[in-house]
C-alpha cells in the first residue's frame, strides 16, 4: 500500500495469486499474511541469473545475444518502466520484466526467461497473465505494444559435463492483451473492497489444507492469525 495515497499495489505476482485464489490474495494484500511459498530449486534460480546477465550484457549495446541470433526478431533494449496508477481502479500496477525486444523499430514485446527441467507442453495461464501485465506496463510507460510477448525456456540436457553444461533454448511467442490485464485489476479492486475475505478457490491447495486441519491434534481450532481453545 502507498503510504501517501493509501492505494494498494498489484503486480503480475499478486494478480496471479488472485487468479489462483481470491481468499489468499485478500489476506496477502489486506492483512499481509503471506501464503507459504513452494520450494524452488536453487540450481534453476542460478541459471536464471546467469541468463539475465548474459542477455543484458548485449542488450546494453543494443545487440542480440549470439545464442538468440536467428531465433528472435527485433533488437534488445532496456526500457525504463515505472509503476502506473490506474484511476479507474485506484490501484498501482508494478513490475519489472526480465527483458524487452524492440520490433520493427516502433513496437515493444516483453521477454521473460524461464528455467525448467523439461520442455513445456503448453503456455500456462500464469505466464500469459504475466506477459499481459508487462505489456500493459510498457504501454503506460510510452512503449507501444507489439501484440505479443516472448518466453525463453532454458532446459538442461543430458551431456558430458567435461564439455560444459548443455542448455536447449525453447522459444514461445504468446499473444498478449492489455484488456485482460485491466480486467484482472478490476477484479482485484472488487476483492479488496470486501470487508471480509472472499470464499476460497476450490482448487486452492493451501485453503484446502487449512480446511482439513480445522481441529489440531492438541484440541485447538486453527484460524487465520489465531489459535483458539475449543
Amino acid at each position: 500500500m502507498d503510504e501517501v495515497t493509501g492505494a494498494f499495489s498489484v503486480s503480475q505476482t499478486t494478480l496471479n495469486l488472485l487468479r489462483e485464489c481470491p481468499r489468499c490474495f485478500w489476506f496477502h494484500t489486506k492483512r499481509h499474511i503471506v501464503r507459504p511459498r513452494a520450494a524452488w530449486p536453487s540450481a534453476l534460480a542460478r541459471i536464471d541469473e546467469v541468463v539475465r546477465t548474459y542477455w543484458n550484457r548485449y542488450a546494453r549495446r543494443g545487440q542480440m545475444a549470439p545464442l538468440f541470433c536467428g531465433v528472435l526478431d527485433g533488437v534488445p533494449v532496456i526500457p525504463g518502466v515505472e509503476a502506473w496508477y490506474d484511476p479507474a481502479t485506484g490501484l498501482y500496477l508494478t513490475g519489472k520484466p526480465d527483458a524487452c525486444l524492440k520490433i520493427d523499430g516502433r513496437s515493444f514485446a516483453p521477454v521473460d526467461h524461464k528455467s525448467r527441467g523439461s520442455r513445456p507442453r503448453r503456455v500456462t495461464s500464469a505466464y500469459v497473465l504475466q506477459l499481459d501485465v508487462y505489456q500493459l506496463l510498457f504501454e503506460k510507460n510510452g512503449y507501444p505494444s507489439a501484440g505479443y510477448g516472448v518466453l525463453n525456456y532454458f532446459i538442461p540436457e543430458k551431456c558430458d559435463l567435461g564439455n560444459g553444461l548443455a542448455l536447449t533454448i525453447d522459444v514461445s511467442l504468446v499473444n498478449t492483451s492489455t484488456d485482460r490485464a485491466l480486467e484482472w485489476m478490476v477484479r482485484a479492486r472488487e476483492v479488496l473492497e470486501m470487508d471480509q475475505p472472499p470464499a476460497a478457490s476450490g482448487a486452492c491447495p493451501f485453503c484446502g489444507w487449512l480446511a482439513s486441519m480445522t481441529l489440531s491434534d492438541h484440541g485447538r481450532f486453527l484460524l487465520i492469525g489465531k489459535d483458539t481453545k475449543r
